[in-house]
């Protein structure tokens, strides 16, 4: 006998029973378990529920009297998934979402702007992300390309901006849910999630100085970005450009690099030894990249396929290991399962 469910269950849900013959099994946390074996009356035996691999098991179930030994098999491990760029393709980010079946769903920002839009376009978009938000398994980072439609700072704005579309996402949205999105986030205590990144030219001594512990350096790190935002406000409430909100040189701006919502990854990201990034905003031509910093300070670029960082590589003080997600023409994201970072992207589905 094989019973298999249809989609996983979310990440914590109590288990449930579920009734074969006159025998109660319990439904098992995880993704396409499978009951294999038989039930007969006064018969001992096994059954045993598995699936995934990196699953663990459960010893038998005391309170279950079937006259069989029971183990079950529970999915343990908590699936993120990471999601950059949208720009109003937001249908295509749920179907990846309903394909995935995480946990945990992580959007790195820019859900606004894109080549041609139009009227209705920005207002399925404003709809789309205001049911978003609510969701509270979702996480939603700002972009450069959303901060300006949230903020009426001049130096907030970029290309793709337009008066039209500012009205647009001005008169249709709630104010609060700009006060749902964060500028960046921490997954698992190993990757930096934020849309563009944090070079290392912008992280001072007195933060740098943590890195051995990793704990107190994102403390740090959290503090320190914290601060710079409110100082950032203040500078874009003042008329004038800041380091966390604005473009540098290689995006034309008046930076030495960009911030944490404007760095380039191609042509300036540099990593921050002792921290993992995860980010979006500069659109790959061949495929998502690797950026690797060594102990030696050495840097290397790789594809995607050609290095798979151990969590022991992610938790070394001394390293650092980055990736861009956004891929030119197809929506690519990531999926975090808490030792490893998967790649997948629109098209494939």
């Amino acid at each position: 006998m094989v019973i298999g469910t249809s989609k996983p269950r979310p990440f914590g849900t109590p288990l449930a029973r579920s009734s074969i013959g006159s025998k109660s099994l319990p439904k098992v946390l995880g993704l396409y378990f499978f009951v294999v074996g038989s039930i007969v009356s006064g018969a001992s035996g096994s059954i045993t529920i598995y699936g995934d691999p990196s699953d663990i098991f459960t010893n038998s179930n005391p309170d279950i009297d079937t006259g069989v030994n029971i183990w079950y098999h529970v999915r343990m491990t908590r699936i993120t998934l990471i999601i950059p760029d949208i720009h109003h393709k937001w249908e295509r980010a749920e179907k990846i979402i309903s394909k995935v079946g995480a946990d945990e769903v992580i959007f790195l920002g820019d859900y606004f702007d894109d080549f041609g839009d139009d009227p209705h376009m920005v207002k399925d978009t404003v709809d789309w992300l205001e049911a978003s938000v609510a969701k509270p398994e979702r996480i939603h980072l700002f972009g450069n390309h959303d901060q300006h439609y949230a903020f009426v700072y001049k130096t907030f704005q970029c290309s793709g901006y337009a008066q039209w579309k500012y009205f647009i996402v001005r008169d249709n949205i709630n104010p609060k849910v700009w006060d749902k999105l964060k500028w960046f986030h921490f997954l698992d205590n190993r990757w930096l999630l934020s849309h563009a990144g944090l070079h290392r030219l912008n992280v001072p001594p007195e933060v740098v100085k943590y890195r051995k512990d990793r704990k107190k350096f994102i403390a740090a790190i959290t503090e320190f970005l914290d601060k710079e935002i409110r100082k950032g406000f203040q500078a874009g409430a003042e008329g004038v450009g800041s380091w966390v909100f604005n473009a540098g040189h290689a995006r034309w701006g008046q930076q030495r690099v960009g911030g944490i919502t404007w760095c380039d990854y191609t042509a300036e990201f540099y990593p921050v030894k002792g921290i993992n990034q995860i980010v979006g905003h500069t659109p790959q031509q061949y495929g998502v990249k690797w950026c690797r910093l060594t102990a030696d300070d050495q840097l290397f670029h790789h594809s995607f396929e050609e290095y798979t960082p151990t969590t022991e590589i992610l938790d070394n003080p001394d390293l650092s290991t980055n990736v861009c997600l956004d891929v030119l023409g197809n929506m690519h994201y990531g999926i975090w399962d808490g030792k490893q970072l998967k790649l997948g992207d629109y098209k494939s589905l």
